[in-house]
């Protein structure tokens, strides 16, 4: 435990915030860990913690707030692959297949950002990824 605060301390950020939480979490302190997170997530915001806080939360039985977390991250950010993936699992998982394509794998929107910005245009103009429909 002292090691990862110590490496936290040393180098603030989000991946020293990963390593303390996980630590903090596997030796059963998680309400820590969560705290730990949420910081992070508050001071600056990543997928990978939002990913882990996730991650958290249906651990801990709480599928509603999981849910929430993804979601909310989606409105500000609908061209997140990682959270999206997360999302549409999170109705797979309840075997709700028609919200995890219409909710969470929306590709048509994926692919449709990706083609805003300049690497998703060379890659639509060459060839490498089409739009569907």
């Amino acid at each position: 435990m002292a090691t990862a605060r110590a490496f936290q301390a040393a180098n603030p950020g989000a991946a020293a915030d990963l390593l303390l939480a996980e630590t903090l979490y596997r030796t059963k302190q998680h309400d820590q860990a969560v705290a730990v997170l949420n910081k992070s997530l508050a001071e600056k915001p990543t997928n990978t913690v939002l990913l882990r806080l996730s991650e958290y939360a249906f651990r801990a039985k709480d599928a509603e707030r999981a849910t929430a977390m993804l979601s909310n991250w989606l409105e500000k950010n609908p061209n997140d692959l990682s959270v999206r993936l997360a999302y549409a699992n999170v109705f797979m998982g309840k075997e709700d297949r028609q919200r995890a394509v219409a909710g969470g794998l929306d590709l048509d929107r994926l692919l449709s950002g990706l083609a805003h910005d300049d690497l998703g245009a060379a890659r639509l103009q060459a060839g490498e990824i089409e739009t569907l429909g």
